[in-house]
């Protein structure tokens, strides 16, 4: 004897397994869009001069165009670069200029 299954209970079970499926994505989504949120946080060792660096040239370009630039020509590079809409403030762009300017790595 075949059972006879009513559109009533497949639309039922139908929700049930909707709901429970929504229920599981959301729990395994839940804890990245948690740690996705605010400021990234500072890899160990990497300074906030670096970080912005980082950031904020790869926008535009690779940091191999960085790289062409030596001493005394970054402190023009970083002024065309804001007058071009890198978001940097005085204290910022001072540190990113002294990074650069002393060589170090990025």
């Amino acid at each position: 004897m075949k059972k006879r299954v009513t559109l009533e209970k497949m639309i039922r079970a139908l929700k049930k397994v909707a709901f429970i499926g929504g229920v599981s994505i959301g729990v395994a989504v839940l804890p990245c869009l948690i740690t996705s949120c605010g400021n990234d946080p500072l890899k160990p060792g990497v300074s906030k001069t670096v970080k912005l660096i980082n950031d904020l040239c790869q926008k535009c370009h690779s940091l191999d165009v960085v790289r062409d630039y030596e001493g005394d020509d970054w402190k023009d590079v970083v002024d065309s670069m804001i007058d071009k809409g890198t978001e940097l403030n005085e204290e910022e762009a001072a540190d990113v200029i002294a990074h650069l300017e002393e060589g170090k790595s990025f």
